[in-house]
């Protein structure tokens, strides 16, 4: 008993020894990591990031597409209900394509085609109130003209030159000298005249009307007589021509 007791008290004496020092070093360790983390900082190098860049061009199998075909449809329908509303749950928020690439490759609205309105001739193919009661009767057509030409030789007409009036001035007494053609831009509305119109006038030296314009011989058209002689009488006429007794005759 006498041992025991002995060992026993050893024992509590060695272990009421190592308790402090043991609870002191552990209350010191922890200090210590926590100082550590507090004030050191690790500090490494980061990793480059990489940016996903997706392809221009992907495969898709015929079977993937056939598998995933009802997956797809229901997807495509749900992503596209809210496009007025660019979130991130759908992809309207999202610009794939920029607009200013594809501008000049296509229009900025569709071409409305109507095939029945572009396939209707613009003038009818038969006459207004004509019955066709058998095939011949087309060949009397107004715009069905296939065989008129048929074995002839086209002929092409020459335009002609649009004409404007012109008055010829002679000077009476003076068979000598050659007349002068001037234009006259004669407007009339009416009768259409049938020959020219013969006026007598006398000029001075210095490019006055000394009489007014009498009319030796009509043309047959009284508004074109009229507008001849309102003509002559201008001063950008008279100024061009020459002096003394002088025939007009006004051409239309």
């Amino acid at each position: 008993m006498t041992a025991v007791e002995t060992g026993q008290g050893k024992l509590s004496r060695g272990q009421r020894f190592v308790s402090p020092l043991l609870w002191a070093a552990l209350l010191i360790g922890v200090c210590v990591h926590l100082v550590g983390f507090l004030v050191f900082k690790i500090v490494s190098n980061p990793l480059p990031e990489h940016e996903d860049v997706k392809p221009l061009v992907s495969f898709l199998s015929a079977g993937a597409i056939a598998e995933d075909m009802e997956l797809s449809e229901r997807a495509l329908l749900f992503d596209s209900a809210p496009l007025f509303i660019p979130t991130r749950w759908n992809a309207a928020a999202h610009e794939y394509v920029s607009r200013d690439n594809v501008i000049w490759l296509f229009p900025e609205y569709e071409p409305e085609i109507n095939l029945m309105h572009d396939l209707r001739p613009a003038t009818p193919v038969l006459m207004s109130g004509y019955e066709v009661e058998a095939p011949q009767d087309l060949l009397d057509s107004k715009y069905w003209q296939f065989f008129r030409d048929f074995s002839q030789e086209r002929v092409v007409v020459p335009e002609l030159q649009e004409t404007v009036g012109f008055a010829e001035i002679r000077v009476v007494g003076s068979p000598e000298r050659p007349p002068v053609v001037l234009g006259a831009d004669v407007e009339y509305a009416g009768a259409i005249a049938r020959e020219p119109a013969v006026f007598a006038l006398h000029v001075n030296g210095s490019g006055e009307l000394l009489s007014q314009p009498l009319l030796v011989r009509s043309s047959g058209s009284e508004s074109f007589d009229q507008s001849a002689r309102e003509w002559l009488r201008a001063p950008t006429t008279v100024a061009r021509l020459p002096a003394g007794y002088v025939g007009a005759r006004v051409f239309p």
